[in-house]
């Protein structure tokens, strides 16, 4: 059953996003905003932040995006005039800021990745628990030598990178 919106434990959860993303607003960085609200490292305090983000009916949420635009104003209009004049390196720096203010607006379609094996197949991983319940089908399979056979015949087409 999923835990209540209003337990404490969700509450004191939404207390410690919201601090964060204050602390966030106010310029700390993700280290020292998990030191301070008791995250257990910068990549926490940062999905705590942008839980605190999603939830966009928070006044806190809204102010930090409005002080992150006046931020990337700021910067843009200190290199306006390079980026008019042609100099590469500031209208580099331009695109960046470009860049960064469409992902804070959200105004980027989400990147698509696919990752494919040979010949457009799955991309298969052999790791430690895979071989040992391979293992363990097969050696179930014991018994039942046409399944086993056929399940064999699949793997090694997979594993082969010719399956599909």
């Amino acid at each position: 059953m999923a835990e209540s919106k209003t337990s404490p434990k969700r509450l004191k959860a939404i207390e410690r996003q919201t601090r964060a993303l204050e602390l966030r607003r106010d310029g700390l960085t993700y280290r020292e905003i998990a030191e301070k609200v008791g995250y257990k490292g910068p990549s926490s305090a940062y999905r705590g932040i942008m839980a605190a983000l999603r939830r966009t009916q928070q006044p806190p949420a809204d102010a930090l995006r409005k002080l992150e635009l006046e931020r990337l104003d700021l910067a843009a209009a200190a290199i306006v005039e390079k980026v008019l004049a042609g100099d590469l390196q500031a209208i580099d720096r331009w695109v960046r800021l470009s860049e960064s203010r469409r992902r804070l607006l959200g105004l980027d379609a989400p990147a698509r990745t696919e990752i494919t094996g040979a010949e457009g197949g799955p991309v298969l991983v052999a790791t430690p628990e895979w071989q040992r319940l391979r293992a363990l089908i097969l050696s179930t399979l014991e018994a039942h030598p046409q399944a086993k056979a056929a399940l064999v015949a699949v793997l090694l087409e997979a594993e082969s990178g010719s399956g599909g």
